[in-house]
């Protein structure tokens, strides 16, 4: 875990540390709705993991991959702040049907046409449909919507979650968290990481507050506990002595 302090956020008297995430799991061995694509001529220095990676564009998009997708994202990085960090910005395909006949709609031989300018067509075909800024693709198949029993509407929302993270991920924009009573001492076990992008979309201190309501009820419940166990021992210390004085008494 990274001693990195990031932010301290109070709920309920308790402290909220959130620090960087050093260790987080690669989204690339969880599992995902799709699959990442990326042309390695343009990740623009990123470390892209372990599988998957080098691709054609047009080669992937006139493919099986591609007329078997249920959904097709063009990714992309943007450079975003000064502090070197990179988007990594996913823009649905909305033309598949062209994309991936792609190559069909340019076999047919047109005799009027001469090489140049069924070269010059092909490119006026590409530049229709992709960006010159296409680093990559993400790619759901229909398995996974039949998977989602159809609904695409929840397939979409999960390939874009999927998308962030992964950005995020690669930017290291991934946190833990502990926390520490009002006296600012650390709870034992309060270590929770793996929270990928902002605190609060993430669900960290969401996550956060629920553990501190748990502590403040287990802290309660002690409490009371000790208090009962208290008064158990006087009832049991006045019965003993009533039992003693009855005994010398008679």
């Amino acid at each position: 875990m990274s001693d990195t302090l990031v932010r301290t956020e109070r709920y309920r008297l308790y402290h909220i540390d959130i620090h960087y995430d050093d260790c987080p799991e690669d989204p690339l061995d969880m599992e995902l709705v799709g699959e990442f694509l990326f042309d390695k001529a343009q990740t623009r220095g990123f470390s892209l993991g372990k599988k998957g990676y080098d691709i054609n564009v047009k080669t992937f998009l006139s493919g099986s991959d591609a007329r078997e997708a249920a959904l097709i994202y063009e990714l992309e990085f943007q450079d975003h702040g000064s502090n070197g960090c990179r988007l990594l910005i996913g823009r649905e395909l909305s033309k598949q049907v062209s994309i991936v006949h792609v190559t069909q709609r340019l076999l047919p031989e047109d005799e009027d046409l001469s090489p140049d300018d069924e070269a010059e067509r092909e490119e006026a075909l590409w530049a229709d449909v992709l960006d010159e800024d296409t680093d990559g693709f993400f790619v759901v198949s229909k398995k996974a919507l039949q998977e989602f029993d159809g609904d695409l509407e929840k397939l979409r929302a999960c390939a874009l979650a999927d998308i962030k993270m992964y950005g995020d991920y690669l930017n290291g924009n991934i946190y833990h968290y502990c926390i520490k009573d009002p006296q600012e001492n650390e709870i034992e076990d309060s270590w929770h990481g793996g929270f990928y992008g902002d605190w609060d979309e993430s669900g960290l201190m969401e996550d956060a507050r629920s553990e501190i309501n748990a502590q403040i009820k287990y802290n309660r419940e002690q409490r009371h506990l000790r208090k009962w166990e208290s008064i158990k021992r006087v009832i049991y210390e006045n019965i003993k002595e009533g039992l003693r004085h009855e005994i010398k008494t008679t």
